[in-house]
């Protein structure tokens, strides 16, 4: 078996977050939203992709990435992902739409003649441990923000924030502005202070978000409706047996 690259973004069509990095975090925040979801070990950054879940308004129909020009990390190491065992061990697991059998031309092979992982197998495997490192870092940032009472629930539309676990975390800026100076040596130190400020930055697309993601829902409707009826009885050509001449002249 073989396994092939994306030819599109259509993968992720249904990801509502996808999760983002420290290192990465400064770019997300110059054309989407970052908020904190709940994953597996706690609170992790992660760019917003949508109103909805199930549903991701930064690709289009085609397969298109149409938020900004900066994709996150984790969308770019498609078809691979790192996936974490019940012993804390990291497994390379590869999406299996992506995989091929071997007789097919343009594969890429997993291993080499010799067993080894190939070229292309490998500087995907290197890229997601860099950024699983890495993803490690902003779990503990936003540990830190949690515990230190910077984070709040994040409503999506209009309607008050539910209580309880809420989906989504922001940063509440007030209670940075309100923070001693050790606390804040100790965010700074722990590059919770600097996901902070990109979190508040990115917040000013929110208003671009919900633009998109209408627009996403209109065309998606409008692809799924029926094309429209046929009139009724013979078409009126009435407008053919006028005489006269048209002067094409005037629309130079």
């Amino acid at each position: 078996m073989r396994w092939v690259p994306p030819p599109d973004m259509l993968f992720a069509a249904s990801e509502q977050v996808v999760p983002v990095v420290s290192l990465e975090m400064a770019r997300v925040a110059a054309s989407m939203v970052i908020v904190m979801v709940r994953g597996g070990e706690g609170l992790v950054p992660a760019a917003l992709m949508s109103m909805t879940p199930g549903f991701n308004a930064c690709i289009d129909a085609s397969g298109k990435w149409v938020c900004g020009t900066y994709i996150p990390a984790a969308l770019r190491g498609a078809p691979f992902a790192l996936i974490p065992t019940a012993q804390r061990q990291l497994l390379l697991c590869v999406d299996q739409q992506f995989v091929v059998p071997e007789e097919l031309s343009g594969g890429e092979p997993f291993f080499t003649p010799a067993g080894e992982l190939s070229e292309r197998t490998k500087a995907a495997r290197d890229f997601l441990k860099d950024v699983e490192a890495n993803r490690m870092g902003s779990a503990r940032a936003c540990a830190a923000l949690a515990r230190h009472q910077c984070l709040g629930p994040m409503a999506l539309d209009d309607e008050a924030a539910e209580t309880g676990q809420p989906r989504y975390l922001k940063v509440r800026e007030a209670a940075l502005g309100k923070l001693s100076a050790e606390a804040l040596v100790e965010l700074r130190d722990c590059g919770a202070l600097a996901l902070a400020y990109c979190q508040l930055i990115s917040m000013q697309h929110l208003t671009a978000l919900k633009e998109l993601h209408a627009r996403a829902l209109a065309n998606a409707a409008a692809a799924k409706a029926p094309p429209p009826a046929a009139p009724d009885g013979p078409v009126d050509l009435s407008i053919l047996d006028k005489d006269g001449t048209m002067n094409f002249d005037a629309f130079r």
